[in-house]
């Protein structure tokens, strides 16, 4: 999972909630709680907006997003 959240510092102030921009986190029982994961953009809003520091994004989740390179050629360079 690339959103970690230590439940003994979370607050359940919702902070996180109201910040990720695709609703990947939700309050459940008092504490905040990761319901899609693979939805997550890792962009850290929820990490800058919690005031106990009880989340984290890892970057090198298995189920982050990988960009690749595609190159194409020009079949008009000899023009």
């Amino acid at each position: 999972m690339a959103i970690l959240i230590d439940s003994n510092l979370c607050t359940g102030c919702g902070n996180c909630v109201e910040s990720c921009p695709e609703d990947v986190l939700s309050i459940a029982k008092g504490k905040a709680v990761v319901n899609y994961p693979r939805e997550c953009w890792r962009c850290g809003s929820c990490v800058y907006d919690c005031p106990s520091g009880a989340i984290e994004v890892d970057l090198d989740a298995d189920n982050s997003i990988r960009f690749v390179e595609i190159t194409t050629t020009n079949s008009n360079s000899d023009k």
